[in-house]
């Protein structure tokens, strides 16, 4: 029976010891499943991610069911960004790219998403994008957004319940440079869950 996953992707810079998370609602068969579209995830986050940062971790949790969450550690080879921080300068340390999440219908069911460890050179001032991105830089823009507006990849929470529903995301935005403070990297997570 599917069900709605809250899927917490945990993110570290150990060059600058700074940490933080991005959560997005999912619709999910069960954990593999779930998990299977983070793997399609990945790739096209890092994507947008200087190279001294990496996912660490995700947790999927089945927002209905307390507790009961799907936890594993993520290799650096796959959770390690690509952008070099050697040739493409990255944006001061709580500067984050801001991201508008909506239905895309009525645009009153609406999320942000403040994404860290970006290129200073996408940002003329705090205007985005600017007129010359870093190489490649756009595509990914792209291919990320494309992901996260196809099928069941992206879900608003809908107020105004019970019960609580989810919409998907029908509009997926950036939209300027603004300062988001990070904390230190995670430890351990605690609580019941399941650890693959």
């Amino acid at each position: 029976m599917a069900f709605n996953a809250r899927m917490t992707v945990f993110f570290a810079d150990p060059t600058l010891n700074v940490g933080w998370t991005e959560t997005w609602i999912l619709n999910a068969v069960d954990y593999p499943s779930a998990y299977a579209t983070f793997g399609s995830f990945a790739p096209l986050r890092v994507a947008l991610m200087m190279d001294t940062s990496f996912i660490t971790t995700v947790r999927i949790s089945n927002v209905n069911a307390i507790r009961d969450s799907f936890v594993r550690s993520i290799p650096a080879a796959i959770g390690q960004g690509t952008i070099s921080h050697a040739t493409v300068p990255p944006a001061g340390l709580d500067d984050a790219l801001i991201w508008r999440k909506d239905d895309g219908v009525t645009y009153t069911y609406f999320n942000k998403l403040f994404m860290h460890s970006v290129p200073a050179g996408i940002f003329n001032g705090r205007i985005y994008p600017a007129t010359t991105p870093p190489a490649g830089w756009t595509a990914a823009v792209i291919a990320f957004q494309t992901f996260i507006l196809a099928g069941a990849n992206g879900f608003l929470v809908r107020k105004g319940g019970p019960p609580v529903t989810y919409v998907p995301i029908g509009s997926f935005d950036p939209l300027r440079r603004t300062t988001r403070k990070l904390g230190r990297p995670f430890g351990l997570l605690v609580g019941r869950r399941a650890i693959a």
